[in-house]
């Protein structure tokens, strides 16, 4: 969204001073010319170029008072039409990320697990075995956020991060789990390592496990590798839904304000005294 909308105090705008006629014929020409230049970038839904020609307005000519009180107007109707335009955007996108998330949650199994909101994995990777066995699993929790889970089984390497290829995590502290060692690894650390399985074209993949007293090999089958695309689509397109759907309960909100506005500046007519 435009900067003007953080900027600009719409209050301070309404001009309570008597009206006054511009210094010069020529000046007010001016003054209107540019109030007709803004109101027709606002029809063509050019709004930031309406406002910058408001703000023109309102700081060369300052004396042309009843000019400044229409553009106030103006300016109302180009933050509410922006508004109203962000509002259909957003709800397009909504519409396009709801569909994604609907044709991917069905891959996914809820996991319970005693004290926290759980996490989901993809069906077709899943086993149940995966701590009993050296691997990696991608999950997703239940704020949507993908995060990946190692275990090193029956060893101890000290185990600190996850390499693939060129790429490699950042180093996360794991533990010590009955001889094994586990290590979970948020969206932000493992993100390089998902993001590289998630475009590798090969049908296996094979990670390092890397700890401070040495290394050791996990390999990933076909259905692990497209668990770890799925699972980083699926977190993806939660955190969009999310963040779009803030979006738009700010956009209403800011929509209502602005048109509540524009309603209580604009000058009441024969029709509306009569009601």
């Amino acid at each position: 969204m435009f900067n003007v909308l953080k900027t600009t105090a719409i209050a301070g705008l309404l001009l309570t001073v008597a009206a006054s006629s511009c210094s010069g014929d020529k000046r007010a020409e001016e003054a209107r010319g540019l109030l007709e230049n803004a109101r027709a970038l606002v029809t063509a839904h050019d709004y930031p170029a309406a406002i910058a020609a408001l703000d023109t307005l309102d700081k060369k000519y300052r004396d042309c008072l009843d000019v400044r009180r229409e553009g106030t107007l103006v300016r109302l109707t180009a933050l509410s039409d922006l508004s109203r335009d962000s509002l259909a955007s957003a709800e397009l996108q909504l519409s396009g990320v709801q569909t994604a998330v609907a044709e991917l949650a069905p891959r996914f199994k809820k996991i319970e697990v005693d004290g926290t909101g759980g996490y989901y994995v993809d069906n077709a990777a899943y086993t149940g075995q995966e701590m009993n066995k050296t691997g990696i699993q991608a999950r997703v929790d239940d704020e949507g956020y993908c995060f990946v889970v190692a275990n090193v089984a029956g060893r101890r390497i000290g185990l600190n991060s996850i390499s693939f290829g060129d790429v490699s995590t950042q180093p996360t502290q794991s533990v010590e789990v009955e001889g094994s060692e586990i290590m979970s690894l948020t969206q932000e650390a493992a993100a390089p390592l998902v993001e590289a399985l998630a475009l590798c074209p090969d049908k296996t993949a094979t990670v390092t496990l890397v700890g401070s007293k040495g290394k050791v090999s996990a390999k990933l089958d076909a259905r692990q590798l497209d668990a770890f695309r799925a699972s980083w689509d699926y977190a993806r397109a939660l955190q969009r839904q999310r963040r779009l759907l803030i979006n738009l309960e700010r956009l209403t909100r800011q929509l209502q304000r602005l048109d509540d506005q524009l309603a209580n500046s604009t000058p009441a007519t024969d029709e509306d005294d009569k009601q």
